[in-house]
């Protein structure tokens, strides 16, 4: 039996395509997963698909095994090349918006 499952869905909004090489506004993308080497691989792929000032919105619930701190996901989007935006909600459920710099 594996060790987690992985879910993987994406949805890029206004965006031309990113498997041809195209910048997506907005994407939303889901994962599962228990690796941090994963997680950050699949966030840098994020930060490249996005148009500057597209964003990631990054949802968390404290029954997910995987839950993760505002701040560490905060650092972690900072680490992939993204800007920390608005939060909504609290410590048992928020969405954090992750934005791609404007210059970059």
């Amino acid at each position: 039996m594996p060790r987690c499952i992985s879910v993987r869905w994406r949805w890029i909004v206004r965006g031309q395509g990113c498997g041809d090489g195209g910048r997506a506004d907005d994407e939303a993308h889901a994962e599962a997963r228990a690796d941090k080497a994963e997680v950050s691989r699949a966030l840098r792929e994020i930060c490249g698909a996005l148009k500057p000032g597209g964003y990631l919105v990054v949802a968390e619930v404290i029954g997910d095994p995987h839950y993760q701190f505002k701040k560490k996901v905060a650092k972690m989007g900072m680490r992939a090349g993204l800007r920390p935006g608005e939060v909504a909600g609290g410590f048992f459920a928020y969405t954090m918006r992750l934005y791609r710099p404007e210059g970059g």
